[in-house]
């Protein structure tokens, strides 16, 4: 169970105290806040990492940059590499990859090598491809680009929309805008 945090800022640093006064997260931080999600990002010179409502540091105060909670999972990147790791601080896909998605429907576009693939919370590549360019799940269906040309996939990876279009936009509302 969380305990009831306030964040406090002393010596112009930030920290979060438990209504007892006693310091979960010490205030050397130089932001600190509150996702939706249920844990804390923190930034200290320049890096950032996270902390759960515990005061426990799950994932380290070590990268360039962070993305916000998707699907349970966190973007982030140093030294221009990305990786992904879960609410609890476990690595869910090395900091390895050119470029990432967010996960959405519990999978996550990854580019390696120029190439992207999907994988699943577990790590593993769940939909080889690869393709050109890749987007986000929307509605059951991804858009996927080969030799220039944008289709759709479904959850299993099938092609259901050939390569055939310029450009085109995510499904929503059981449509996708294509040209």
């Amino acid at each position: 169970q969380p305990q009831l945090l306030s964040k406090v800022k002393k010596s112009g640093k930030y920290g979060y105290i438990t209504q007892a006064g006693t310091f979960l997260i010490p205030a050397e931080f130089d932001e600190l806040k509150l996702s939706n999600q249920d844990i804390i990002s923190a930034k200290q010179k320049k890096k950032y990492g996270f902390f759960d409502q515990n005061g426990k540091n799950i994932i380290p105060v070590i990268f360039d940059e962070v993305r916000t909670v998707q699907d349970d999972q966190i973007a982030v990147k140093m030294n221009d590499k990305w990786g992904f790791y879960d609410k609890s601080g476990k690595v869910t896909l090395p900091v390895e990859f050119d470029d990432v998605r967010e996960f959405a429907s519990g999978f996550v576009a990854a580019k390696k090598d120029r190439a992207w693939k999907y994988y699943d919370k577990s790590g593993k590549i769940a939909i080889e491809g690869p393709f050109d360019d890749a987007a986000n799940f929307h509605e059951g269906f991804a858009r996927v680009k080969k030799d220039d040309k944008w289709g759709f996939i479904d959850l299993q990876g099938k092609l259901v929309v050939p390569y055939r279009y310029k450009d085109a936009a995510d499904f929503s509302e059981g449509l996708a805008a294509v040209k």
